[in-house]
């Protein structure tokens, strides 16, 4: 399966939520984190939503009305959104707030012979090379430091 169909795969799983609820992991943010998370990675896919509840059926209204919420989606099935606030609680004027979504990556690094041996083929190897498996949902990251 080519690379552009996973990610497509991806976003389809229940875990993502559907046009209404919010993906799983949903999570309230700071503006700062949100900054230096959304500026350091691209992603790969963006959605429009107005989200009334997560995917476990809690509500996730503000001043009881819908979510106006922007997702950008990861590679790795976490993403970011932000959510446009305007009711008369906030004088209607537009407060913006910051959400991620999927799981909050817990990273270890990892050899590529440990994972070879547990069946994860990584084709990138060398001096400079740091691979990292995430020890909540297993996903793993590499990253070349060099130069």
């Amino acid at each position: 399966m080519d690379e552009t169909k996973k990610i497509e795969k991806m976003w389809k799983k229940p875990e993502a939520g559907s046009f209404n609820v919010a993906p799983a992991g949903w999570r309230e943010i700071s503006q700062d984190k949100f900054a230096a998370l959304f500026f350091a990675y691209s992603p790969d896919h963006e959605e429009y939503r107005q989200i009334h509840r997560t995917i476990d059926g809690q509500s996730c209204l503000i001043d009881n009305i819908f979510l106006t919420t922007r997702l950008y989606w990861y590679r790795d099935g976490t993403g970011l959104a932000m959510v446009n606030v305007y009711s008369k609680q906030t004088g209607y004027k537009h407060q913006i707030r910051y959400f991620a979504f999927g799981c909050d990556h817990q990273y270890a690094e990892r050899s590529a012979a440990e994972l070879r041996e547990r069946g994860i083929h990584i084709i990138m190897t060398g001096r400079c090379i740091h691979h990292y498996e995430c020890e909540k949902c297993g996903h793993v990251h590499t990253v070349d430091s060099s130069d």
